[in-house]
């Protein structure tokens, strides 16, 4: 039978893949924690977001360099989740592959619907040009996956990868 892991060692973990993150706060923060990090961090819909250089677990503490430079530390349950670094690369794979199966699957879905031709005359110059909606899905679905397949890579590649750790609720 497995547990699972704490949250100081989900944040030791996300330590290992990168020294950059983006940590975003619990709505309800004590007022020393929230006004050191109003300073530096950026409040939107969802509360308090900041940037985090460099960071290290402490005990229940995470020490990093803030966006201004100032070391800072806070305790880790007043963080609602992180977000480790953005990569783009995995991003294009990730968007390709994905864009790849849906363009497949809503070109060849299109090709079938579009039914079968009916027969050309015997003496018309497009002879072979009737066919199947077996074939319409066919040349559909290559169509589909190579639009999408370049759609997702760009996608994908502009938005990138993102890993983000989310937190249990104190006293749970």
């Amino acid at each position: 039978m497995s547990r699972p892991l704490s949250d100081a060692a989900r944040a030791e973990l996300a330590a290992l893949q990168s020294k950059e993150w983006e940590l975003n706060y619990r709505l309800t923060l004590p007022k020393a924690v929230w006004e050191a990090a109003h300073v530096e961090g950026i409040v939107g819909a969802g509360g308090l977001v900041e940037a985090a250089s460099q960071p290290h677990l402490d005990g229940n503490l995470l020490r990093f360099t803030s966006s201004g430079g100032r070391l800072r530390e806070v305790p880790i349950e007043a963080l609602r989740s992180l977000q480790v670094d953005v990569q783009h690369g995995r991003g294009a794979l990730e968007g390709a592959g994905l864009g790849l199966l849906a363009g497949a699957g809503l070109g060849a879905l299109a090709g079938f619907a579009m039914g079968n031709d009916r027969p050309s005359a015997p003496n018309s110059d497009c002879g072979p040009c009737s066919f199947t909606s077996g074939a319409k899905a066919t040349f559909g679905a290559i169509a589909g996956g190579v639009l999408g397949l370049g759609v997702g890579f760009l996608v994908g590649a502009l938005a990138g990868h993102r890993d983000v750790i989310e937190f249990t609720e104190p006293g749970r």
